[in-house]
């Protein structure tokens, strides 16, 4: 009964996130397109759309942050073998669907990262905006371009890598029957 009260609740929270984020981007988006079309110029409205539209980034921060709830949740739960560099996971993902442990921790490390990097954008805009407007430490277009290309690679190449370091099953019960 417990399981099912906390289901419901976890349906209710994702359902109201996920309306949180259609109306940040539906109605600004349908009202921009409204405005384009029927030559109505209002500035208050523009203002009003643009202002809606730059809380997107927030709604990115939501999403990564419920992901990695959902992730940790009912997905996956990491147990850590104390004394080893190990752990296993229990969950929907190693119960049902036989997911190995490496795999769903790189899948938390490949959602925490984003979130991680959602925060660093956010924190990056609001500083440059503050940069421009004082006129002091503005960083140069093709740094910041540099930055959202890293921000993109960063959780990549770490699932990559993360792939690579991989020890296989074989390699696993090789290794316990020589210990």
């Amino acid at each position: 009964m417990k399981t099912i009260e906390m289901a419901k609740k976890f349906t209710k929270a994702l359902v109201i996130q996920t309306s949180f984020v259609s109306i940040i981007v539906l109605i600004p988006t349908a009202t921009f397109t409204w405005v384009i079309f029927s030559w109505y110029h209002n500035q208050v409205l523009n203002n009003l759309i643009l202002i809606i539209l730059a809380q997107y980034g927030t709604g990115h921060t939501i999403i990564f942050s419920t992901l990695t709830d959902v992730h940790l949740t009912f997905l996956m739960q990491p147990i850590p073998l104390y004394l080893l560099p190990a752990s296993f996971t229990v969950g929907l993902l190693s119960e049902y669907f036989d997911v190995s442990s490496h795999v769903c921790t790189m899948m938390t490390a490949f959602i925490a990262l984003c979130q991680l990097e959602c925060l660093v954008l956010r924190f990056l805009k609001k500083h440059q905006s503050i940069a421009v407007i004082l006129k002091m430490h503005v960083i140069p277009k093709h740094l910041l371009y540099f930055n959202y290309f890293l921000t993109v690679l960063l959780p990549i190449t770490t699932t990559v890598y993360f792939e690579l370091i991989r020890v296989t099953k074989e390699k696993q019960l090789d290794f316990i029957q020589n210990v």
